[in-house]
């Protein structure tokens, strides 16, 4: 698994951990869930991130200035 963090969010994670390890980290959390997944994802709502969009952006729809100009 590879995920990109953002280097300011990995460096404020990092320092919250003091001497534990990302990975250790990663690993805990892939337990929990298993142990309670609605518990778990309940803790991470308000953190969840957006969903990324796949594929190409929707083309713009082309916009009317008045009800007659239809260019």
């Amino acid at each position: 698994m590879n995920v990109r963090v953002p280097g300011e969010l990995k460096a404020a994670t990092q320092q919250a951990l003091g001497d534990r390890e990302l990975r250790g980290f990663v690993l805990a959390c892939c337990t929990a869930l298993v142990a309670d997944p609605p518990g778990f994802l309940a803790g991470l709502e308000e953190h969840w991130p957006p969903p990324n969009r796949i594929g190409r952006p929707p083309k713009a729809a082309p916009t009317v200035d008045e009800p007659g100009d239809l260019r």
